[in-house]
């Protein structure tokens, strides 16, 4: 089981729009059936620093087995121009502590693999759930399902467009598709990916260039998708990659996370509760030994090989004396 303290605590993220604009933490607090998240006043609002948010992000654990398995659940500060948070009061009057209820029915009972916001007159809020998108346009109240053209079940991950306002991206089966309708309906983007079966877990889309991160590498396209180059230069080779971001002052300038053990391996190994040397068995160690003392035995070959060739010739007799000795004689007692 997960310790209880960590159920109890929670990461906040602020946001205004889609950008997002500092991290705090926060804490859940229950009186009678309502449940609150306590953080900072200063989270929600700091006139000073001019930080002015208008929603936060939670991460949830929703696997009690399973302290890897989370998911991200945002939740709107202001409502028709109000505040939906409030401010700890005591005898002095207002306090560095706020609160906001959390409405338990919309609550995800599922992994949610992706969640994204789009900013505009009504904000809407897509989520990934158990390989579907769903969207909602009244503050997460209601869902409806977004997934006409991709295969059911089969999405990957979604992302917005930075340029052209209204585009959608997702991916699903190897195929990246684009929507201009909210994500009423999906069109495939070009071609498949090069490799079938490949996991997308990032899009980042600018004019006619698309990035994608995949668990085979980072791939790009320039024409629409009819063709996928696998990036590799000043890149690692052959490791899956993971999140991908685009740069919030240039959008041109891409982050990308790539690992040397599997993203889902991490994430058992942390589940589990696994060290770093829990999978290192008595025969590979011995396999180990073996190999280092192979490589010393070659060492040493090497060397009394190469010193037949670079050993100094030996003297024949006694040395010559020169004028320069007989001097030095003279001179010392």
């Amino acid at each position: 089981m997960i310790e209880s303290i960590l159920l109890s605590a929670a990461p906040v993220a602020t946001f205004i729009g889609q950008k997002q604009l500092t991290n705090a933490s926060g804490f859940f607090f229950e009186r009678d059936d309502r449940l609150f998240l306590v953080t900072s006043r200063h989270v929600m609002i700091d006139e000073p620093s001019k930080h002015f948010p208008d929603r936060i992000e939670i991460e949830l654990h929703n696997d009690p087995e399973n302290i890897a398995r989370t998911t991200g659940f945002s939740i709107p500060l202001y409502q028709a121009g109000q505040s939906v948070w409030r401010q700890g009061m005591d005898s002095a009057g207002g306090i560095d502590v706020a609160a906001i209820e959390i409405d338990r029915s919309v609550l995800p009972e599922t992994a949610v693999s992706t969640l994204v916001v789009v900013p505009g007159p009504a904000e809407s809020v897509y989520a990934v759930i158990d390989g579907n998108i769903w969207m909602s346009n009244d503050s997460a109240r209601n869902w409806q399902m977004r997934v006409a053209g991709l295969p059911a079940g089969h999405v990957d991950t979604l992302a917005v467009d930075s340029k052209k306002a209204g585009r959608l991206w997702s991916a699903a089966s190897a195929q990246v598709f684009a929507s201009d309708d909210a994500g009423t309906t999906w069109k495939a983007y070009g071609r498949p990916l090069p490799e079938p079966n490949t996991n997308v877990r990032g899009i980042t889309a600018s004019e006619e260039v698309v990035v994608v991160t995949t668990d085979r590498g980072l791939y790009r396209t320039v024409d629409s998708g009819e063709r996928w180059t696998l990036i590799i230069e000043n890149l690692p080779a052959h490791l899956g990659a993971g999140p991908l971001v685009s740069d919030p002052v240039d959008p041109a300038t891409l982050y990308a996370g790539f690992a040397l053990v599997p993203y889902p391996e991490i994430w058992r190994r942390a589940a589990d509760r696994e060290g770093a040397l829990v999978r290192v068995s008595v025969t590979s160690l011995a396999g180990s030994v073996v190999v280092v003392v192979m490589i010393a035995l070659v060492a040493f070959a090497a060397l009394r090989w190469l010193g037949h060739y670079y050993r100094p010739p030996a003297r024949s007799g006694p040395a010559k004396r020169t004028t320069l000795d007989r001097r030095m004689e003279k001179t010392l007692p």
